[in-house]
């Protein structure tokens, strides 16, 4: 177990409890954008590990993918939504 995720246990071992449970991705950013906190199916669905991400600014890890995100946030239709 990385250094990372053992910091990220032992600060919220119950949050982190819940996170590893559920059956979805999740993925919690601060203010800035940068990741606080990975599950491990976000980390099985992005296919990175959770040490590559956690602490990072999302946009400089997934670029095309946050750019993409940005388009459709700013007024573009969703992809798979329905209107």
């Amino acid at each position: 177990m990385s250094t990372v995720l053992k910091a990220e246990e032992s600060a919220h071992p119950a949050r982190s409890s819940v996170l590893e449970s559920i059956t979805e991705a999740f993925v919690a950013l601060d203010r800035e954008g940068r990741s606080t906190s990975v599950n491990g199916e976000a980390e099985r669905l992005m296919g990175v590990p959770r040490e590559q991400v956690l602490g990072k600014v999302i946009r400089d890890v997934f670029p095309a993918r946050c750019e993409r995100l940005s388009k459709c946030a700013a007024g573009r239709r969703f992809p798979n939504s329905a209107r």
